[in-house]
């Protein structure tokens, strides 16, 4: 048996994902519209290696007796040699995103010492990276970076076998993480993810089998998390799902959120919501405009999920829109009515003196809280609170600052103050008593 080594769960998926989108009948797509969501690159292997979304096309190592012969719809590839692959192309990239990963796997004359993988070529170390799906007990397993989710036995490779793997990630909320194992549509591992999501390095990523007899069909990858009854819908009854039928008429897009005149402040996270009628679109590309300004891009290449967590930025404008362009095809999508962004509101608050003596000549730290951009404050003192002495002219923003405390000061006590350089904004601490002991 080839040895396999279990690194980098990042790069396998990005082979995976391009297993995964052949397998939807027409009654399955008008009851799942979403199956065409998200989707990145999918192989039909009819006779050929392309990406039916014309991204990242396969390519045969070499030359040999593998061939296109009958699949589970349509045609497969089959890999007669032992060391066959298929390059998928370098441009499906898994890091910090959910993905899903779909393959229908056969093999025709099952053996011990027979494993069917997917890897990624690493360019740094010259190795490959590998996440099994039949392995030499007939087990799927996913090799996740040395921390693998180990799947079920399945009884029979000699029949077509339908395999999803799934991982949820979300690096905005913790909670949503997850990764999961499907066999013939039923959940039969899952786990959550240590540590998020780890890629090495970029690669080429391929598709092989380390024995000779072995077809795949309908290879798709999505850049989103399928949940139970997406699976089931391309599992469909073992029949699968053909990528023609996960196309619909052509979308029509509105943007839901934010709404027309909606006021968004600077720096808070906004989630940006659209949907889409009739067919989904797969990625996008989101971008804003202010004004009469040229667009600026938000994120290139998202799955279109009618959702994304945007940093408003900073403006101040009343006439600001968002744009959506389908990757697959340059069809863009502008929102029709404005909304408006202003600057946070300003404000100091909560100037503390964390040092538990306040006695002349010691460093002490002031602390404080602020919202709005703030970027440099200036720092004061006072005795009176009525003349103040200046301890920094401008100082970085950072809600913390070491003062040492001058050594003649001769009052009893003393006030601090931060004050925003730019809207002269301020506030003032208690009043801190000096310690002379």
């Amino acid at each position: 048996m080839n040895t396999i080594r279990y690194k980098t769960l990042g790069i396998l998926a990005l082979i995976f994902v391009s297993c995964f989108i052949n397998v939807l009948s027409a009654d399955t797509v008008a009851q799942h519209p979403i199956l065409y969501q998200g989707l990145v690159s999918y192989y039909e292997f009819e006779d050929n290696f392309a990406d039916q979304l014309g991204r990242n096309d396969g390519k045969l190592n070499k030359n040999n007796t593998s061939s296109f012969v009958d699949g589970l719809i349509g045609k497969a590839f089959y890999t007669k040699d032992q060391g066959t692959h298929i390059s998928l192309g370098p441009d499906i990239i898994l890091a910090r995103k959910s993905f899903s990963i779909q393959v229908w796997v056969k093999l025709d004359y099952p053996r011990f010492k027979h494993n069917v993988h997917f890897f990624q070529f690493e360019q740094r170390s010259v190795k490959d990276e590998n996440l099994v799906v039949a392995s030499i007990e007939n087990h799927v397993k996913l090799a996740y970076h040395w921390n693998d989710i180990n799947g079920p036995e399945v009884a029979d490779f000699s029949k077509w076998t339908h395999i999803v793997i799934t991982a949820d990630f979300n690096e905005y909320n913790d909670i949503g993480r997850s990764r999961k194992i499907y066999v013939n549509g039923e959940l039969r591992a899952e786990d959550r993810m240590q540590g998020g999501i780890f890629i090495g390095t970029i690669g080429q990523a391929r598709i092989a089998s380390s024995c000779e007899d072995t077809r795949f069909d309908n290879l798709g990858i999505w850049y989103r998390s399928l949940d139970a009854t997406e699976v089931s819908a391309l599992y469909n009854d073992g029949k699968g799902l053909a990528f023609g039928q996960l196309k619909g008429s052509q979308p029509s897009m509105q943007f839901t959120n934010p709404s027309a005149g909606q006021l968004l402040r600077s720096d808070s996270i906004v989630d940006l919501k659209w949907n889409a009628e009739g067919r989904p679109l797969s990625l996008v590309n989101l971008e804003y405009k202010a004004d009469n300004n040229q667009w600026q891009l938000i994120e290139k290449n998202i799955p279109s999920t009618g959702s994304f967590l945007w940093k408003v930025p900073y403006h101040q404008s009343d006439n600001v829109r968002l744009r959506l362009t389908d990757v697959s095809n340059g069809k863009q999508y502008t929102q029709q009515n404005s909304f408006s962004i202003k600057p946070t509101v300003v404000s100091i608050s909560d100037v503390k003196w964390i040092t538990s003596k306040s006695t002349p000549g010691h460093r002490a730290q002031i602390r404080w809280n602020n919202t709005g951009r703030i970027e440099r404050v200036k720092i004061m003192y006072s005795v009176d609170g009525k003349k103040w002495e200046l301890i920094d002219a401008s100082t970085e923003n950072d809600n913390i600052y070491v003062w040492r405390i001058p050594w003649d000061l001769k009052a009893e006590s003393f006030k601090v103050r931060i004050s925003d350089i730019t809207s002269n904004t301020d506030a003032d601490s208690g009043i801190i008593k000096v310690d002379r002991k």
